[in-house]
């Protein structure tokens, strides 16, 4: 109860003596008028001094705040904590998911990362980082000081925006902070982009565009190019993001008697949008607004500047499956994605969603995921939070919940052609691999598709067995596929492919010749610990060692995370933002101490490895002279 209502009920009390006693002395020396004016006097006195104590205490709001995006409900919207308490289980899970944590207004709260005493620099500019009670702040060696007013991401690092000079404009603050590594890093750095191109940190792209899906009920309102004045229904992906603006349905379901009639017939709601009884595209593209390479429809571009995106859950995202795929910032040549978090993409080149039989199920995004599991275990909850993946489908019954005649271990392994145990016996390893690339790691492709040794030379795109199979070749892979299923290839017995192809495991080759995307890949793979236990381990520093000068500040970051996994390189002292001639200096070391480490035979040629154990450094020197040097932009 506020202190408000406490005040109330003493002026009532007051009022009631002031009453009683009047009464008592009324024909003494109190005139009726005296009495109601003494009542009349002690109410007022009291509302009037919880009025002042009301506004006294009154929190800012966000109407108060002037310099970032502030949370005003936008038209039909009603914001989570509506839906809250006809939905509870809902909304307590959706609280727990990195969905709801993906932008916050900055507080000792929300703020993931340390910052008193912190000191920060890129190119020769140092920053130095402060906490201020609730707020933080930045100050560059120029004096200038600028708040940072909110941010992004939760769960594998978190990015900060700095208060604008004109409206509500922010701007990207040129740190971020890695969760799991405790690292600050300059923002250009988390990202696999050109090293040679300045990381523009511009004003106004969260206000934009990482709004549009960082964000619910979002209204850039561009008033000039210099002017924003941003309103968000909620900062975060909340529930209306996926559902659709929910002011009809809380209008017809205020009732006792109308919700409970929807629960008992568990019939369709026509004034909310659910994924599970929408047809499959439509419930696909729910997801597919956000996750997937194109936003908005082009047409509403300009609108987009001003109201927000017109999507709404239930539209149709785009008029027909044809994509952009030229954009080699996105797509492998033939165009399949190759970025992490636009899995619709992927989806759209998947025959197990486009295969148009009415006769056989169709994937979507739910028939592997929940946003909303039903089940009460902390840890099973702390899993489902990474990727939200419903309990069951981090097996084999991801697939085999269509694929029913590979449910039984031995069917499943007369297929694979591995023990039923084996990580090449689960097929999101072969049909789903990690291709994709994101947030300084791989990920998996969500196009599902037949491992091709012919399709993914072509592409210049790792294949599903040797992302595994790290120290085979692509003819050793190529002669299995054609054993195995009889798949036709035009590399059978040594034909087609070069020498090297043919010769040496197709992941040294993707580490020292492919672009920056496939060797970070690769380089990730080798920390992978499937790939660590079926292609060994002793021989991959060496082959990691180059990757630590890399041009890429991403594929050295993640080359150093696969070589301290190895025991011998635990300790192993490197800093992939040191200079060049540091990072030379790293690589020696690297190679220094795996030359002790290397393993011997006579069959090892593959891995670069003479018959002694020693490393073919000038073979390996001379692929890597022959590294394909494109400029590299992956657009996340």
């Amino acid at each position: 109860m506020g202190f408000e209502f406490v005040l109330l009920a003493l002026g009532l009390a007051a009022s009631g003596v002031v009453w009683h006693a009047c009464l008592i002395g009324r024909g003494a020396f109190v005139s009726r008028a005296m009495m109601w004016a003494g009542v009349v006097f002690v109410s007022v006195a009291v509302i009037a001094g919880a009025e002042i104590y009301r506004t006294a205490r009154r929190q800012p709001t966000d109407r108060d705040v002037l310099d970032r995006p502030i949370r005003v409900t936008a038209p039909d919207y009603v914001t989570s904590d509506t839906c809250r308490s006809c939905h509870p289980l809902e909304y307590s899970t959706w609280h727990r998911s990195f969905h709801r944590t993906m932008t916050q207004v900055a507080t000792q709260a929300t703020v993931v990362a340390p910052f008193e005493g912190v000191t920060l620099e890129q190119y020769g500019i140092q920053f130095e980082l402060e906490q201020r009670g609730d707020e933080f702040w930045v100050k560059s060696q120029d004096g200038r000081e600028r708040r940072i007013v909110m941010t992004t991401g939760s769960h594998h690092m978190q990015a900060f925006w700095l208060a604008s000079e004109v409206s509500r404009k922010i701007r990207l603050f040129d740190f971020c902070y890695r969760i799991h590594e405790k690292q600050w890093m300059p923002i250009s750095c988390a990202f696999l982009v050109d090293p040679d191109r300045t990381q523009q940190t511009h004003g106004g792209r969260w206000n934009v565009s990482c709004s549009r899906c960082h964000a619910t009920g979002v209204r850039p309102r561009l008033r000039s190019d210099t002017e924003m004045d941003t309103f968000v229904t909620e900062f975060g992906i909340a529930c209306e993001a996926c559902h659709g603006p929910a002011e009809d349905h809380v209008a017809a379901h205020a009732s006792p008697l109308s919700r409970a009639r929807t629960r008992r017939e568990d019939a369709a709601d026509p004034t909310i949008f659910n994924p599970r009884r929408a047809d499959p595209r439509t419930s696909a593209e729910a997801c597919g607004h956000c996750h997937g390479a194109m936003y908005c429809g082009e047409d509403d571009a300009a609108l987009s500047h001003d109201d927000g995106c017109s999507f709404r859950p239930g539209d149709r995202l785009y008029q027909d499956h044809r994509m952009r795929t030229a954009d080699p910032t996105q797509f492998w040549s033939d165009g399949t994605i190759r970025v992490n978090g636009r899995e619709i993409n992927g989806l759209y080149k998947s025959q197990c969603f486009v295969h148009g039989d009415p006769a056989r199920p169709v994937i979507t995004c739910i028939s592997c995921h929940s946003l909303h599991p039903r089940e009460d275990d902390p840890a099973f909850l702390e899993r489902w939070a990474d990727d939200q993946l419903k309990a069951e489908m981090a097996t084999d019954l991801a697939c085999t919940q269509c694929h029913c005649g590979l449910q039984r271990p031995s069917d499943l392994t007369a297929h694979t052609h591995h023990s039923a145990e084996s990580s090449g016996s689960r097929c999101y390893n072969c049909h789903m691999p990690n291709t994709a690339y994101g947030l300084l790691k791989a990920t998996r492709s969500h196009t599902i598709d037949i491992p091709s040794v012919d399709k993914d030379l072509e592409v210049g795109r790792p294949n599903a067995c040797n992302l595994c199979h790290l120290d085979q070749t692509l003819q050793w892979t190529a002669d299995r596929l054609a054993d195995w299923y009889g798949r036709a290839t035009q590399f059978r017995d040594g034909q087609g492919f070069s020498e090297d192809q043919r010769t040496v495991a197709a992941a040294i080759l993707g580490v020292l010749q492919g672009d920056a995307g496939v060797r970070a890949i690769y380089a990730w793979s080798m920390g992978w610990e499937p790939a660590r236990n079926a292609a060994g381990t002793s021989w991959m520093p060496a082959i990691l060692a180059p990757l630590l000068n890399d041009p890429y500040h991403a594929v050295r970051f993640i080359a150093a995370v696969s070589l301290r996994k190895d025991p011998g390189f635990a300790d192993f002292e490197y800093d992939s933002l040191a200079s060049q001639q540091a990072r030379k200096g790293a690589v020696e070391r690297a190679w220094e101490r795996s030359s002790t480490r290397a393993p011997s035979g006579d069959d090892l040629a593959r891995l670069l490895i003479a018959p002694q154990g020693k490393l073919r450094k000038a073979q390996l020197r001379r692929l890597l002279s022959q590294r394909d040097e494109r400029v590299i932009d992956l657009n996340e």
